[in-house]
């Protein structure tokens, strides 16, 4: 600088020189030029889960990231990466997402270097959201290395040298609990944590409330209602049919969730199920001799599985864990039917109070779902 500010060049090729030495980065003035800027909206997306009772982890990384952190990747401007190149750097993929995102499950390390490395668009895509999208899916689980540690520990330094802004997405299945979500950063790089309660044993549970607190008294008014004669032989031809229709409905629902909810809301199924337990309790008052017939018995369970198909307690189908919504609808059905077979015992000795009673219930819980106070299942 001295030596160019003393020199006899004319004063326009000196001030040529120094306006230069402004430009960053050149390799003539020793300094090399950063190629890996960080990208905006770095962000990758981590989920754990477990399938046959083995932890899988599956890594959703951009290909900009990749390539801001592996030489090998070469793109040029505005194109995509093809899967020859992708496959080639299978290796090094794998390595760096083994290297940047530690994962034990029990005391167990998982291994990523030997899992499977693609794009999550078919032939490498644009997602959407405008990114290129690969997916890193772990090979297995290393040895127990940790007696005692967390049920699950994720330790997440993805991209981070690159792009210290950037942004993984946790979500961790537990095979039968609620789902934990945690967004990881370089500032809360670590999340540890282990299963909540049993979703299975939750789901049975809320099944045998639903019955006692909701559609249950649906059946005590079909067997309230099923006539003095049958009543008073302890017994109700029309609960076959019930239950029939119950399980009908119950196994449609388990068969295709949702079908019920595409033509009919749950406010609907309330309302309804209000409707025909008014109607079985004044039958069961005005004409309790009268011969009840089967379909009127299979109507009635129709309407109580396909209220209970709506019961706002069922979780939704990626939340639903092997058999949670199985066991809500046993557990409904079980109470349901002890229930109502016992209640519809004592009714023998009472009379039509008991029917009478059912009726006026079912008004009052018409009205109030009317109002939008009560759901469908309570």
């Amino acid at each position: 600088m001295r030596r160019l500010l003393r020199s006899r060049a004319s004063l326009v090729l000196r001030w040529s020189c120094l306006l230069l030495l402004t430009i960053p980065g050149e390799p003539a003035f020793g300094e090399s030029r950063n190629p890996t800027r960080p990208h905006p909206d770095s962000e990758s997306r981590t989920l754990v889960s477990w399938v046959d009772g083995q932890p899988r982890v599956e890594v959703k990384v951009q290909v900009a990231s990749l390539l801001e952190v592996l030489p090998s990747l070469e793109v040029g401007d505005g194109e995509l990466l093809d899967v020859a190149r992708l496959e080639a750097a299978r290796p090094a993929v794998a390595e760096y997402v083994d290297d940047h995102l530690r994962v034990v499950v029990g005391g167990a390390e998982v291994l990523f270097e030997e899992g499977t490395v693609a794009f999550v668009e078919p032939d490498g895509a644009r997602s959407p959201d405008g990114w290129q999208w690969v997916r890193v899916a772990s090979s297995g689980l290393g040895p127990v290395v940790a007696e005692g540690a967390p049920a699950l520990l994720v330790e997440m330094v993805l991209f981070l040298e690159t792009s210290p802004g950037h942004l993984d997405t946790l979500v961790v299945r537990w095979p039968d609990a609620l789902p934990d979500v945690a967004v990881l950063s370089a500032g809360i790089s670590t999340w540890s944590g282990s299963p909540g309660e049993s979703l299975r044993r939750g789901q049975v549970v809320d099944g045998a409330l639903g019955a006692l607190l909701g559609v249950g008294w649906l059946s005590v008014a079909l067997l309230l209602a099923a006539g003095a004669g049958t009543v008073r032989e302890r017994s109700s031809r029309l609960f076959v049919p019930w239950l029939g229709g119950a399980v009908l409905a119950g196994s449609a629902e388990l068969a295709a969730p949702g079908l019920f909810g595409q033509w009919m809301e749950a406010r609907t199924a309330g309302l309804a199920a209000g409707i025909v337990a008014v109607y079985l309790g004044l039958d069961g008052v005005l004409d309790r001799d009268r011969r009840r017939l089967a379909w009127e018995g299979l109507a009635a369970g129709l309407v109580t599985g396909v209220a209970a198909s709506l019961h706002p307690d069922l979780l939704p189908n990626a939340l639903d864990p092997g058999l949670a919504r199985a066991g809500f609808m046993g557990a409904l059905l079980a109470t349901t039917g002890l229930g109502g077979l016992l209640l519809a015992r004592i009714a023998a000795r009472l009379g039509s109070a008991l029917p009478l009673v059912v009726a006026v219930a079912g008004l009052v819980v018409f009205a109030l779902r009317a109002l939008g106070s009560l759901g469908p299942g309570t």
